[in-house]
């Protein structure tokens, strides 16, 4: 589904499929593949990331530019937020779940 900016909130509240019209901030994934993802700009920058197992929202607190704090402040989910950086988001997008994240951590992996 195609929204502007400012309806983004809702759909990301509610872990739905989106994509702005411009194509700068659109999500992936969603209940059922463990987690869902909100991002600026392509896959490069997690803004947010919901857990479906532990039920936790991470947050991206790194800066990238103003834009991107734009939408950062427009996609915010109104639940409490585990704020962490842009590489440690990567790395929780890319091993799937928590769970597999603290895996890898407690395996010395980075991924």
């Amino acid at each position: 589904m195609k929204l502007s900016n400012k309806e983004v909130n809702y759909y990301v509240n509610n872990l739905k499929p989106f994509e702005t019209n411009s194509g700068s901030i659109f999500s992936d994934g969603g209940r059922d593949k463990g987690l869902y993802a909100v991002y600026s700009y392509g896959f490069h920058f997690p803004m947010y990331v919901y857990d479906t197992a532990s039920k936790q929202w991470f947050g991206n607190h790194d800066k990238y530019s103003n834009t991107t704090s734009r939408h950062q402040n427009c996609a915010q989910p109104s639940a409490k937020i585990h704020w962490i950086g842009t590489r440690e988001m990567k790395l929780l997008t890319a091993a799937g779940s928590l769970t597999v994240r603290c895996a890898n951590r407690m395996k010395g992996e980075a991924a």
